[in-house]
């Protein structure tokens, strides 16, 4: 006999998960040891779960996985997952994120149709701490730092090709972000027109598009995790107007720099 699945739709997670932390694009929860889903379902998000204590069985698209502390799951939309056994003491990790946010920022770190278990590199603790500064107040810059966070410690896909991801991975280095695209063409070797069709054909963005993403993310983790004046982060990451800067960070993150570090120092205290 076949097993009902049902479908989860991001626009209903506050009345599925009414416990749960909400924003336009986030969804975040920490199961402290409570009774996980027993009901087969799917959904139109992603979903990223963290085994933090503990340990669980969850069969994944029909395939069980038997999961311990320091493995997630990421699930695709349209992913089929249960869980089927779990220990007393299970503390997991619970972030769901609307398609098309968890994609823009996937592609910055060289992800493509990412899913499966997989091991989770680093430290732990670091990763409970902000989960526990979360739980109580679950602000959208905050739960975007901790998609940031877990995908920067995965390695890349492997559809992307090697080149590729060792240009990505010299373009992190801060000279080479600031000097944005002709550094992108010195590095690779490649000519503007043959460099631009292969971004556009791995990460479905164009040149500018890739170096924007990279430069505000980096300011946006200065911002939050350093006291250096805003115009100091904005010429370190290749902006020379301070004020074209302050826009288009807003324009992003809904915030101004000094804002977004009010908040986030108030976050912490």
């Amino acid at each position: 006999m076949s097993v009902k699945c049902e479908e989860y739709r991001f626009a209903r997670l506050a009345v599925l998960q009414p416990d749960a932390g909400h924003t336009s694009a986030y969804c975040f929860q920490k199961t402290n040891g409570r009774r996980l889903s027993d009901r087969l379902h799917t959904h139109d998000f992603y979903e990223i779960m963290a085994v933090l204590s503990g340990g669980c069985v969850q069969q994944v698209n029909g395939v069980s996985h038997a999961m311990a502390v320091g493995d997630f799951v990421i699930l695709r939309p349209g992913d089929s997952h249960v869980f089927l056994s779990q220990n007393e003491d299970t503390d997991l990790l619970g972030l769901s994120v609307e398609a098309g946010e968890f994609e823009r920022l996937a592609v910055c770190f060289g992800w493509k149709a990412c899913g499966g278990i997989l091991p989770m590199e680093g430290d732990l603790p670091e990763l409970r701490t902000l989960c526990g500064e979360l739980f109580l107040r679950p602000e959208e810059n905050r739960l975007r730092l901790l998609l940031c966070l877990i995908l920067s410690r995965q390695e890349a896909e492997p559809t992307m090709s090697p080149p590729l991801r060792t240009l990505f991975a010299r373009m992190n280095e801060p000279e080479n972000l600031r000097e944005g695209i002709p550094a992108m063409l010195r590095l690779s070797g490649y000519s503007h027109s043959q460099l631009f069709r292969i971004v556009q054909r791995e990460c479905g963005m164009t040149l500018n598009e890739w170096v924007r993403i990279q430069r505000l993310e980096r300011a946006r983790r200065d911002v939050i995790m350093t006291g250096q004046p805003f115009e100091v982060i904005a010429e370190a990451v290749g902006y020379q107007s301070f004020s074209h800067f302050n826009r288009i960070f807003k324009e992003k993150y809904g915030v101004t720099p000094a804002a977004l570090r009010k908040s986030s120092h108030t976050d912490t205290v």
